[in-house]
């Protein structure tokens, strides 16, 4: 069976390892509350969102801080990343959007069509591997209406190396094929990053 997901390319960034004596964790507490100024800002400020898309089949709200990248998923339509170092701290956040039309579907010549459940399903069989760790934090999701698609969201977390990753991931079904929307950051700034990550999710649209 052709794959529905190829596993993300985390940034080499990830792979790094920062270690902090006494003093260098002060400093990083002081690079992450001055983040969290930051992100404040960046929320309550006009113009601080675009609208972008692919020009055919979906649009989502990014945030102005993030800037477009081109190595994160060969497949996705759109990918965008934020990576900055502040002191002995590397901040990151993620996100890609990846398509698969209906008509695209068909060429597979499956025996039953997909529902949003077992696309789903078939997407999170896949998303683990080459992962070292790999753990589906929502147990049991449901299946929610956002801007008029089914969709289903979870929450996973894994390992690759020395790198700890928390990855959230839209699964929507629209008139025009199926979409999985990933975000994904370090995962000891999630609660930086979620807010962001769940404005992204619930702005996603197709057109």
């Amino acid at each position: 069976m052709k794959r529905l997901i190829h596993l993300i390319l985390l940034p080499a960034s990830f792979l790094t390892v920062f270690s902090c004596g006494e003093a260098e964790e002060k400093e990083k507490g002081d690079a992450i509350n001055e983040l969290s100024e930051e992100m404040k800002k960046l929320d309550g400020a006009a113009g601080d969102w675009t609208n972008k898309g692919d020009g055919k089949f979906f649009t989502i709200d990014i945030p102005n801080y993030m800037t477009p990248r081109v190595d994160l998923n060969a497949l996705a339509s759109l990918q965008f990343g934020y990576v900055e170092r502040k002191q002995f701290e590397q901040f990151e956040n993620y996100a890609l959007v990846m398509v698969q039309t209906h008509e695209a579907i068909d060429t597979l010549k499956r025996e039953e069509e997909f529902t949003i459940t077992s696309y789903w399903k078939q997407v999170m069989s896949e998303f683990g591997e080459g992962l070292d760790n790999y753990e589906e934090l929502t147990t049991e999701p449901g299946i929610d209406t956002v801007n008029g698609m089914s969709c289903i969201l979870n929450e996973m977390r894994g390992s690759l190396a020395s790198a700890d990753v928390y990855y959230r991931l839209a699964v929507f079904e629209g008139k025009l094929g199926f979409y999985q929307v990933l975000c994904w950051c370090i995962e000891s700034q999630k609660q930086k990053f979620i807010p962001d990550m769940d404005r992204m999710i619930g702005s996603f649209k197709e057109k």
